[in-house]
């Protein structure tokens, strides 16, 4: 193991925290406030937020790329594909870790989408009034918001879950089942424990 490339993060939403020092094999390692791990950045307090920018900036750069590059392209097919291909997967990668859940990381990653939208609108010559909503290029292209795909991405992992697909007890022992004890009218499987 290289030492130089182990550093320390501590994860809390603390304001004040104990900060120990943490050695290997006799050397101190570097306290970083950020890490990137398997493609997702993880800031200290796990509010994702240099993560938001930093696919914000890759895909909106490759959807930039695919443009110029496609310049000629005028069937709305293809560029689907290629938006699908190299910018969605970069807006959906590991997305059930680092969903967000506040308006604003929700609407500036929509907004790549839309951008993709607008510009494959005036290409292909569909018709979009302005400042209206995305609706019919969605449903003229079948594709989702990108935070529908979030839930179904959330959902999917849950029947697999469920179903022995993946095996997780951790994740597993987190879902609460409602089991009544005799025969009631209450048919909700799970339950959000308070």
């Amino acid at each position: 193991m290289n030492v130089f490339k182990c550093k320390v993060i501590t994860f809390t939403k603390k304001r004040l925290f104990l900060l120990n020092k943490y050695f290997f094999k006799g050397i101190e390692l570097d306290r970083v406030n950020l890490v990137k791990d398997l493609g997702v950045y993880l800031d200290s307090s796990l509010s994702f937020n240099d993560h938001y920018i930093h696919i914000q900036n890759r895909a909106s750069s490759m959807l930039g790329f695919i443009m110029r590059s496609c310049n000629n392209f005028d069937n709305p097919i293809a560029l689907k594909s290629l938006y699908c291909a190299f910018v969605r997967s970069i807006l959906d990668y590991n997305s059930i870790i680092w969903s967000p859940y506040t308006s604003g990381p929700i609407h500036s990653i929509e907004a790549i989408q839309n951008r993709f939208l607008r510009i494959i609108s005036n290409k292909c010559n569909i018709q979009r009034s302005p400042h209206t909503s995305y609706e019919p290029l969605l449903s003229y292209l079948n594709i989702d918001i990108l935070q529908v795909r979030r839930v179904k991405h959330y959902i999917c992992l849950i029947y697999k879950l469920l179903n022995g697909f993946v095996n997780c007890p951790d994740l597993l022992s987190n879902i609460s089942f409602s089991v009544p004890g005799h025969s009631t009218r209450q048919t909700d499987t799970f339950y959000v424990p308070f």
